[in-house]
């Protein structure tokens, strides 16, 4: 019944990734239950960007009229950074740079001379705001693309690590992985296979590290 409804499917002209996704819960609905929470996951830790948040949100509150005290505390209460909000509102602003930099590694540097650059001065500074915000999107962006770029090599390194490792626990929790070096041959080729597969991790960690 679940091939001719999936026909039936195909026939009508439903989507081949549509039926093809249908053909993989309906057969191995545990692989893509885990597909699901590994997508859930990414997307968990790519929702938003606090650091352009903050920048546009100091931005936006000092062209309504906020002073940068308000306008700093204001948008680090609402990215959440409580210690930030704190020294903004009741702090030395001058030495204020120096916090947002480590709530905001990427854009470290630039946001604490802007925001210093502002305190001391009292210059309007809602657009070098804007910018240090579009830097942060830009940052953002880079990392996404690198990390789209690398996924095929993260990938290959999990299965190069992976299926040997499956396979040796699969041969210990059967009794079986003393078979694997019953002989000295068999010792032999192990050895020369783990010297093997000892390179190639090398390898496979050396390409990882180089496409960060």
């Amino acid at each position: 019944m679940d091939l001719v409804l999936l026909a039936l499917a195909i026939g009508v002209g439903v989507d081949g990734r549509r039926v093809s996704l249908l053909v993989a819960s309906l057969y191995l609905p545990w692989a893509v239950m885990g597909m699901i929470a590994v997508i859930l996951w990414v997307g968990s830790r790519e929702r938003g960007n606090p650091a352009s948040a903050f920048c546009e949100g100091v931005a936006s509150e000092l062209r309504s009229g906020s002073s940068l005290r308000q306008a700093l505390a204001s948008s680090a209460t609402a990215v959440g950074s409580v210690a930030l909000a704190a020294q903004a509102e009741s702090g030395d602003l001058t030495g204020l740079g120096a916090l947002a930099a480590n709530e905001f590694p990427a854009i470290a540097r630039e946001l604490a001379i802007t925001v210093e650059s502002a305190a001391r001065t009292g210059a309007p500074s809602a657009d070098l705001f804007d910018e240090v915000g579009s830097l942060a999107i830009a940052h953002e962006e880079i990392r996404r693309e690198v990390r789209v770029a690398s996924a095929p090599a993260r990938a290959a390194a999990a299965l190069f690590v992976g299926v040997p490792l499956l396979y040796l626990g699969w041969k210990w929790g059967s009794g079986d992985l003393g078979d694997l070096l019953a002989s000295p041959q068999q010792r032999s080729i192990a050895s020369i296979g783990l010297a093997l597969y000892s390179v190639g991790l090398f390898g496979v960690g050396l390409v990882m590290w180089r496409a960060r």
